[in-house]
């Protein structure tokens, strides 16, 4: 892991990105990325002077560290204040600074769809090793950080990320993702015994036209960023080449899905 020296500071503090990702199905791969998301800023200006460097309050922009500071505090939704913007906020403020977000968009679902292409190939191993068919959608909270010069970075990815909080208009946010999320998957019947899925034995035709089926649904503020027909040639040299990938790539493409 990289520590990032030269992060993008606002009001002279550092910040960072929690950004969520649903994944309806790792094989084959669909990524969806919600538009909206949180900016969480540290409660101390940002330093490199060794006296500070080990000043959490200063470093680590994560809300378990900084919570606990008498100087965290959070606003509403539109306001440009305290230790929690919304994105849309965030982007308005860049636009005033002349900043255009559409090229830092672009790069971070390239970060996140070349990390979840990196973690297939740990999932087929996984099912190779244990004879596991059953297949499950998640919502990951990535974590993203900009430099000074708007370059963003990964720090971490969460796959099991904290999806309730008590402030208002969080939690409004919250819910909206989780039910946009659930409108693109559609609900399974699953045993409560277990957790497992009903209808296990999914024939291969069943797995890609449930996939085509889940492209035709309203996505809300979610939008997909894999596999799209313009860009599926590119990343799929960093996917695992699964039957279910390769014969959905090739649907998409003789359906012209372009949405």
């Amino acid at each position: 892991m990289k520590y990032i020296p030269d992060p993008l500071l606002i009001h002279g503090k550092k910040f960072d990105f929690r950004l969520w990702v649903l994944v309806s199905e790792m094989n084959p791969l669909k990524i969806y990325l919600y538009n909206e998301a949180f900016v969480r800023f540290t409660t101390e200006n940002y330093s490199l002077n060794k006296n500070t460097i080990s000043k959490k309050n200063i470093h680590i922009t994560n809300f378990s560290i900084q919570k606990y500071s008498n100087k965290f505090y959070i606003k509403g939704f539109d306001d440009e204040d305290g230790n929690l913007w919304s994105l849309s906020t965030f982007r308005k403020y860049l636009k005033r600074q002349g900043i255009n977000w559409n090229p830092i968009w672009d790069k971070i679902k390239d970060i996140f769809i070349k990390y979840f292409a990196m973690y297939t190939k740990n999932v087929f191993e996984i099912e190779k090793a244990n004879e596991i068919k059953n297949r499950m959608f998640n919502i990951w909270g990535m974590d993203i950080i900009l430099d000074n010069n708007y370059n963003p970075y990964l720090l971490e990815g969460n796959y099991n990320c904290l999806l309730e909080w008590e402030f208002k208009w969080v939690d409004e946010v919250l819910k909206e993702m989780i039910k946009d999320a659930f409108n693109i998957i559609g609900l399974r019947s699953f045993d409560r015994n277990d957790g497992s899925i009903y209808y296990k034995t999914r024939t291969f035709q069943e797995i890609i036209d449930e996939s085509i089926c889940e492209m035709t649904r309203p996505t809300g503020a979610y939008e997909r960023i894999f596999p799209k027909i313009d860009n599926i040639d590119y990343y799929k040299k960093f996917i695992h080449p699964s039957e279910e990938n390769q014969k959905l790539w090739e649907e998409m493409k003789n359906l012209n899905i372009t949405s």
